[in-house]
């Protein structure tokens, strides 16, 4: 397993643009983008810990169901906060409220959706079409996982699920022509490797 996920950090790393992030000045490794993805990493884990070992209890659909209600709550509850918190900050500046897309949880109003006629000819309607395949694509991925872990170990199946890094690697040089650098063939080599240990 040790040699997968070394396999996968080295696919997914390019050297050479660590190297300019860090001859950048002010920059540092220890930044607020690596800060949030040690934190989503460590709540992946425990979320496929939790999905395997309630799938072994309650079978494998109930636990990515429940999963997937409280990932809902949430993100409405968060999205309904930060549009209070946009609300009152412009009541009290007296400025109008941004109308403008911003990265926080902002999501296009009932009103939006039904006025799009073409959903491709929309940025709206493209970003929703979009993100309706990407969820339809992530619970597919997530009940195959569940159903997996009845099969094989947690350990193992999260080992090999975490190689979707992969698949966009894969994309990005099917679709847009990205050329790896020396390391990632490696990493997918040495991972490579790894699953045929996986798998013996």
């Amino acid at each position: 397993m040790t040699i997968v996920i070394l396999g996968i950090v080295l696919a997914s790393t390019s050297i050479a643009e660590l190297r300019a992030l860090l001859h950048k000045p002010g920059y540092s490794l220890w930044s607020q983008g690596v800060r949030w993805a040690i934190v989503a990493t460590l709540a992946f884990g425990a979320m496929d810990f939790g999905i395997g070992a309630s799938a072994s209890v309650s079978g494998w659909f109930l636990p990515v169901l429940w999963t997937r209600f409280f990932s809902i709550l949430f993100l409405t509850l968060i999205s309904y906060w930060k549009h209070c918190q946009r609300q009152s900050r412009a009541h009290i500046t007296g400025a109008p409220s941004s109308t403008g897309r911003t990265l926080s949880l902002s999501l296009p109003s009932l009103e939006e959706i039904a006025h799009v006629r073409n959903p491709l000819a929309s940025k709206i309607g493209l970003g929703v079409l979009l993100a309706i395949i990407a969820g339809i694509t992530e619970n597919a991925a997530v009940l195959i996982f569940s159903l997996d872990t009845r099969i094989a170990t947690t350990g193992i199946t999260s080992a090999i699920a975490s190689s979707y890094a992969l698949v966009v690697m894969v994309f990005g040089m099917l679709v847009y022509r990205e050329r790896l650098a020396k390391n990632q063939l490696f990493g997918i080599a040495v991972f490579m490797v790894g699953l045929v240990l996986l798998a013996s």
